[in-house]
């Protein structure tokens, strides 16, 4: 898992792997659709769907992340039942107390600043989004269709399109929030992440409901469990391969110093300035101009702090791990000058 795992990484696309809310809003709107499908009622359906995303968060490796998104689904879905007016915000307001009353401590931590920063901008910022898309089609074709209703292959063509270009915005509304954070705690720049996001999501949900359908079919069917597997086998190769390709783009994995708390929070005023009300037209086009110039600063983060962490000072030890695949390689350069070079991985239990 190592290999995979630095190979999300260095795309920029380590939110696709980790066991977080896109896994689970997966689970949840699958199972969800298939009762739907099945004509199952809407409250038996939610009931279900709740609890499919218990189990799910059961049997998977127990995280924070996973315990966050779960929390979140099961408030959502007590709404429902409840037939309460569903309100995005207060449900992730109501879910962030409840974790930090849990656990203080994560406020401080990479997964708890970029699960529920990059939630609350794509909530607050996702009504921007929809007119901005809106906008983008002819009018005239809309008026056009007003008077001739497209066929089922443009109705599915205008779908399809209109779909593409909300994930393209959303997921350039993710990236532009979480590059800071991402540039903070793993000093790591990824210009390609919209991208590897964009190829890869289609593999992964394949891959997360292929494995749920493993588990499934294999207890209800133990004789044709390897035939499951090797199913759901399939979407994981093909990830496999385009994470492969991927990694070989230019500036893939751009390493680069910390920004300043400044700097990171410059970045965030810029993002917010085109929700300030403001009534004044020209000012008003000033301001939506401002998520242009953070998009610039989140580009030239390298530049503009470093593009790789200061090295330490000659007169201070210092220590630097190698990762290579089935171990760890530690290189220790002492204040004297001189060199170790500690080998702490094998590959069994003789070496």
């Amino acid at each position: 898992m190592r290999d995979v795992q630095e190979g999300f990484s260095k795309v920029g696309a380590a939110h696709l792997l980790a066991v977080s809310g896109l896994h689970v809003a997966i689970v949840a709107a699958f199972v969800y659709l298939l009762c739907r499908l099945l004509r199952v009622p809407p409250r038996p359906a939610v009931w279900i769907m709740m609890g499919a995303v218990l189990f799910y968060g059961l049997i998977v490796v127990p995280a924070t992340p996973a315990l966050r998104a779960v929390a979140l689904c099961l408030i959502f879905g007590s709404g429902l039942l409840q037939r309460r007016t569903g309100d995005r915000l207060q449900t992730l307001a109501i879910t962030c107390c409840a974790m930090l009353l849990y656990h203080p401590l994560d406020l401080y931590s990479a997964g708890f600043q970029l699960s529920f920063g990059t939630v609350y901008g794509l909530l607050v910022y996702s009504p921007h989004i929809t007119r901005w898309v809106a906008a983008v089609e002819d009018p005239h074709l809309k008026i056009a269709r007003s008077f001739r209703p497209p066929t089922f292959p443009q109705r599915t063509w205008l779908r399809a399109k209109r779909m593409l270009l909300d994930y393209f915005a959303f997921g350039m509304i993710a990236w532009l929030i979480s590059a800071p954070l991402v540039a903070t705690h793993f000093n790591q720049l990824n210009p390609w992440a919209i991208v590897s996001g964009l190829s890869l999501f289609p593999l992964v949900v394949l891959g997360v409901i292929g494995g749920m359908a493993k588990l499934v079919f294999s207890a209800l069917c133990p004789g044709l469990s390897t035939l499951w597997a090797m199913a759901s086998l399939v979407p994981i190769n093909g990830i496999e391969h385009l994470i492969h390709w991927l990694s070989k783009l230019p500036g893939a994995d751009i390493p680069m110093a910390a920004p300043p708390l400044w700097g990171v929070l410059l970045f965030y005023c810029l993002l917010a300035l085109p929700l300030l009300p403001v009534k004044l037209p020209s000012l008003r086009r000033c301001l939506q101009a401002a998520p242009v110039a953070a998009c610039a600063m989140a580009l030239g983060l390298p530049f503009l702090f470093g593009a790789a962490p200061r090295p330490a000072p000659d007169n201070d030890t210092r220590i630097t791990l190698l990762a290579i695949g089935a171990g760890q390689i530690a290189v220790i350069e002492l204040s004297s000058g001189d060199v170790s070079l500690i080998d702490d991985g094998s590959s069994s239990l003789t070496d």
